[in-house]
């Protein structure tokens, strides 16, 4: 028996041809194959007449499967009957431009993944690569769980967001100095008054800049009296206090 390609099997122009090159089965297995794919395919010839679509591509592109055995489908025909009939969300009232700028896609497959949704709120990601004999293969799958999952992100970064604004604008009409380090004594937030009490260290006065060195810098530019004569036993003294208030 022959061996074939990945190129022989979606460019092979009808099954009987490819029925006769494997004694037979190929004809009618390779159909059953693709059907069983989660992702949906669809093969387009050079003259954009569909050649073969598996169930899943029926699946989400509900124009493929109905006009099956009516002859010769073209992309844009598929195109046509989803976007009548409401499918495509982006082509709702604006149906010709949308089907316009489909095309002109679908005329230069870059292999790059296009999200388009539906009317219904799904996802699809519609990939389209050239293959050899001006052949163009479409997949698609189900965008719906990523979309889902970047959404959720999306929004738990908004309410971090707008948590770090609140607590910025609280901490900031606090009467008080307040400073607040991490977990390894850098400094992740203070307010105005702290910063015009640091005045003499501002440069210091930094996020990300220790405990420490801010002590330091205090004590090493006269900031504390109490700690002129002994400098680094007030340090140690006061490190101590700091981690374990």
């Amino acid at each position: 028996m022959n061996r074939l390609s990945i190129a022989d099997l979606l460019c092979a122009a009808d099954w009987q041809a490819l029925a006769a090159r494997t004694d037979g089965r190929g004809g009618a297995l390779l159909p059953a194959v693709l059907d069983s794919l989660s992702e949906g395919i669809a093969l387009f010839d050079a003259d954009d007449h569909l050649v073969f679509c598996n169930a899943r591509y029926r699946q989400f592109c509900p124009g493929a499967g109905d006009m099956r055995g009516r002859g010769p489908v073209l992309f844009a025909d598929i195109l046509k009957s989803m976007t009548s009939r409401g499918f495509i969300k982006a082509a709702i009232g604006r149906e010709a431009a949308w089907l316009a700028e489909r095309m002109r896609a679908h005329a230069h497959p870059d292999g790059q993944p296009r999200d388009v949704q539906l009317s219904d709120g799904a996802w699809m990601a519609v990939r389209e690569q050239s293959l050899p004999g001006g052949h163009v293969l479409v997949t698609v799958t189900d965008g719906t769980p990523l979309k889902d999952r970047d959404q959720r992100l999306g929004e738990s970064e908004r309410r971090i967001t707008q948590a770090r604004a609140q607590l910025g604008q609280a901490v900031e009409s606090m009467n008080e100095a307040f400073v607040l380090f991490d977990s390894d004594d850098r400094l992740a937030l203070c307010n105005g008054r702290f910063l015009e009490m640091t005045r003499p260290v501002a440069d210091v006065v930094r996020p990300g800049a220790t405990f420490m060195d801010i002590a330091r810098a205090s004590v090493e530019r006269g900031q504390i009296p109490a700690a002129k004569a002994q400098p680094e036993t007030w340090l140690t003294a006061r490190l101590a206090d700091h981690r374990d208030p």
